[in-house]
């Protein structure tokens, strides 16, 4: 069994103060930050550039079509965020993490979502955000995105072994401090959560510029 670490972080100290923290992360990395026009965004976003050079390693990194992250030579890696969290996910196979913040589905959401069988499943807004959670993490392990949400379907096998769009994936469940959590695999796998201290971290001695 593959064992993995996520490391989460709390952003609510580089809020405000984003740009701080430029010299440490990708100057392509910069570029998306300042895109964004609110500083909680900014600061997600700085979080989880931060996660990326802490763990996975120092420079660029790409993003390919379907979202998936990548460094060359480097683990695989998968990136979340959250209100304030932001998260990574590292592994020696392809990695899906996803975290949502956990409040009232509203409208016709769930019809978006899920397919006819999915929603079956649904019972509270906890089921909701944990199935959408397994989803976005298993479309981020193969690299495809949710472009159609309510014709990709994920279907249970037994355990925690689904089938996604041809694919065999293990994704495990749970929420914490109100938020889903999921992450996804191609082979069975334990975590280990580690929660990170932004002033802990060693990348911040060493700018890249």
């Amino acid at each position: 069994m593959e064992g993995i670490d996520l490391y989460l972080l709390d952003v609510n100290g580089i809020l405000g103060k984003a740009d701080e923290y430029f010299p440490f992360i990708p100057s392509n990395r910069v570029e998306k930050v300042k895109r964004y026009l609110r500083d909680k965004d900014k600061a997600l976003s700085v979080g989880a550039a931060l996660l990326v050079e802490e763990y996975v390693g120092r420079g660029p990194y790409i993003i390919e079509e379907g979202g998936k992250p990548y460094k060359e030579g480097r683990p695989f890696f998968s990136i979340s965020h959250t209100w304030s969290y932001a998260i990574l996910g590292v592994s020696s196979f392809p990695i899906g993490v996803d975290m949502e913040k956990i409040k009232e589905v509203k409208g016709g959401l769930i019809d978006y979502a899920f397919t006819i069988e999915e929603k079956e499943e649904i019972e509270s807004d906890e089921d909701f955000y944990l199935s959408w959670s397994a989803k976005e993490a298993a479309s981020k392990c193969i690299g495809t995105g949710l472009l159609r949400p309510q014709e990709q379907g994920l279907k249970l096998i037994e355990g925690h072994l689904y089938s996604f769009l041809g694919q065999n994936l293990y994704i495990q469940k749970t929420i914490y401090d109100g938020n889903s959590l999921a992450i996804a695999m191609p082979v069975d796998f334990s975590f280990r959560l580690h929660k990170v201290d932004l002033k802990a971290l060693s990348i911040l001695e060493f700018p890249l510029c």
